[in-house]
């Protein structure tokens, strides 16, 4: 796509994140289990372009059944809906022990609703990507700030905290941060003029580490092929790296000195993947870089060129989104 994002979707609304290649896995569909039994759950943000009934399932994977169900109607809430699009998504949700969801639509507003589906608040914005809990369950989201400083169509992306209640405790842009670490320099490596940043992951470090301290965060920059460590309580940046990855999208702490990063693997033109996707791992002890799971993503042909998360489990099996592909897999190494 070479039309920035925003003016491409008002041509071609339906892409608002939604499965672009719909018949890679035309002959799968549903829950397919391949070996013995899996304990676990998904929570799954679904969607009908023909219904403004959205939906989030918790489902039992053992037993393949859709165990509760929050519901969020579109219609009856047109303030939160973005009338240039014809889907709304209850993208990324968060489920608390008390039952509430917190989700927001791309680009749109954060609504956290409770167990029975009512609205508890919302907090208008222009809120995407993630949502994470910190260390004192206060919320961690990215958002777009407005900036007299920037031309109108230019994406301020912006790091933002959020009491559980829903009031803004910490809020600064991308830029500022790069800025004042020296660091805005990066910027013009981009091959974006209104997106050269594009913020789409935040980790927040729940324990102390050999590397990082409880309440610093990683942070990942698309546009910037960038990951990088802040401790917002000094505004410093500790640790930054551009790369092997390219266009990566998620970021995940491991243990006290390891962190593994989805890494989208694209071409030098940022229209494909090359080759598969992958989950690398970063050793800060060592300052090796490597891919334990690169033959898992080989076989299994994993490649969504945007978007895309991983997960490792405790037993070192790993769970993938494949999101504009619309698969989730676990896999063994």
């Amino acid at each position: 796509i070479s039309l920035p994002t925003n003016a491409y979707r008002i041509f071609n609304p339906d892409i608002h994140g939604l499965v672009s290649n719909q018949s890679k896995f035309k002959n799968l569909s549903g829950l397919n289990l391949y070996e013995g039994n899996l304990e676990g759950y998904l929570l799954l943000a679904k969607i009908n372009k023909k219904s403004k009934h959205q939906k989030v399932e918790l489902l039992d994977i053992n037993q393949n059944k859709t165990l509760y169900t929050w519901k969020f109607n579109s219609e009856k809430n047109p303030n939160y809906v973005n009338n240039r699009l014809k889907t709304f998504q209850m993208k990324h949700p968060f489920l608390f022990d008390d039952g509430s969801l917190l989700f927001k639509d791309q680009g749109g507003p954060l609504i956290m609703i409770d167990k029975c589906s009512n609205i508890k608040w919302v907090q208008m914005g222009m809120y995407h990507h993630n949502i994470e809990i910190d260390h004192n369950n206060d919320i961690w989201v990215s958002s777009v700030m407005s900036s007299e400083d920037f031309p109108e169509d230019f994406s301020n992306d912006s790091i933002e905290k959020i009491s559980k209640k829903g009031e803004i405790k910490f809020q600064k842009s991308i830029y500022e941060i790069l800025s004042e670490n020296k660091l805005d320099h990066l910027i013009a490596t981009a091959n974006s003029s209104t997106d050269p940043i594009h913020l789409n992951d935040i980790q927040p470090v729940l324990e102390d580490g050999l590397f990082w301290k409880k309440g610093d965060l990683f942070i990942s920059l698309r546009n910037l092929s960038m990951i990088f460590l802040y401790r917002p309580s000094e505004n410093k940046i500790l640790w930054h790296q551009q790369g092997p990855w390219v266009y990566q999208h998620d970021v995940d702490i491991i243990n006290h000195s390891k962190i593994s990063i989805f890494n989208n693997n694209l071409n030098l033109e940022k229209t494909e993947v090359n080759g598969f996707n992958e989950t690398l791992i970063y050793d800060f002890n060592k300052k090796r870089i490597y891919s334990p799971y690169k033959k898992a993503y080989e076989i299994n042909k994993i490649s969504t060129v945007f978007s895309g998360l991983s997960e490792i489990l405790e037993n070192e099996d790993i769970l993938v989104e494949e999101s504009l592909n619309g698969r989730i897999l676990r896999m063994n190494k």
